[in-house]
């Protein structure tokens, strides 16, 4: 949808290798800091698996959209 969309975004999951879901990560975080340094630019979109879900430590990140939640709150709190 987000190719559609021409909306331009970076992935990560669990088939990636990891040196692959490394340099997308660091793509990602170039394009949180020039939105920063650059209010022109519209969004910084990452769209990830559960294997981005924890130990994610992005600067700048405003908003996180978890469009999967666990079934129950100790899964969640473990996140």
């Amino acid at each position: 949808m987000l190719d559609i969309l021409k909306v331009p975004h970076r992935i990560l999951h669990s088939r990636m290798q990891q040196r692959a879901r490394l340099k997308n990560f660091d793509r990602f975080r170039r394009d949180v800091e020039n939105l920063s340094a650059d209010p022109t630019k519209e969004s910084a979109v990452l769209v990830c698996t559960d294997v981005g879900a924890r130990g994610l430590d992005i600067p700048n990140v405003n908003n996180i959209i978890h469009y999967q939640m666990p079934e129950n709150a100790e899964v969640y709190l473990h996140r």
